[in-house]
């Protein structure tokens, strides 16, 4: 999260809705990000209506509930011919087909400048291979076309390897929430981002040992 308080996030104007968000109180602080979760929420409330109704229908789930019970009903069979799924599939296969690789190329011609960035194209190369972040990437393209949003996450897991593993997977769009005052492209503008997932609470005991259970439910 950015260091900085737009003042349309704020309700009312306090001391604490002046200062930077390094400056808040823990208590403060957490106060400040659930009001600007609720005011993003709200804000992305339609899309996400309609992002999980434009995933069914690429499910072949297209069929309204009334419409569906009037079929029952007279005992016709719910038939579906899913062309989405097919266009859907087309032009995310275009994406794989002409997915190129990620090059370093150096920015000036000083001796070791072409070879250091050999040396980073191949390392790049290699930790994709080892994740399979070509998959991932490509999945989070898919959920692009469905949804208009798609995620990915890339971090050092510590788990399968001591010494840290790069792994690159791709994210539910709907977990995910943005700044609303975000209005350029791919929410490069976006001074904050949430996601909001859900899990066990042995889960939520492993990334957070010794807090009490109460304070695990967000």
């Amino acid at each position: 999260m950015n260091d900085t308080m737009n003042p349309t996030d704020a309700e009312t104007e306090g001391d604490d809705d002046r200062k930077r968000s390094s400056q808040l109180s823990n208590d403060a602080l957490l106060a400040r990000l659930k009001k600007q979760f609720k005011a993003d929420w709200n804000h992305s409330k339609d899309w996400r209506d309609q992002a999980k109704k434009d995933f069914d229908f690429v499910a072949v789930d297209q069929w309204d509930a009334k419409d569906r019970s009037a079929l029952d009903d007279m005992g016709r069979p719910v038939i579906t011919f899913n062309r989405t799924l097919s266009i859907i599939k087309a032009v995310a296969g275009i994406e794989i087909n002409s997915r190129h690789e990620t090059i370093y190329l150096p920015r000036g011609t000083e001796p070791g400048q072409i070879r250091a960035n050999e040396i980073l194209t191949s390392a790049s190369q290699w930790m994709s291979d080892g994740c399979d972040a070509e998959d991932e990437q490509s999945a989070a393209f898919q959920d692009t076309l469905i949804c208009g949003m798609g995620w990915t996450e890339a971090r050092i897991d510590y788990d399968e390897e001591p010494d840290g593993k790069y792994v690159e997977t791709r994210i539910d769009p709907l977990e995910m929430y943005w700044d609303r005052n975000s209005r350029s492209k791919n929410l490069v503008d976006a001074r904050r981002v949430f996601r909001v997932r859900k899990m066990s609470l042995s889960e939520a005991r492993e990334l957070f040992p010794g807090v009490p259970d109460f304070e695990l439910d967000a």
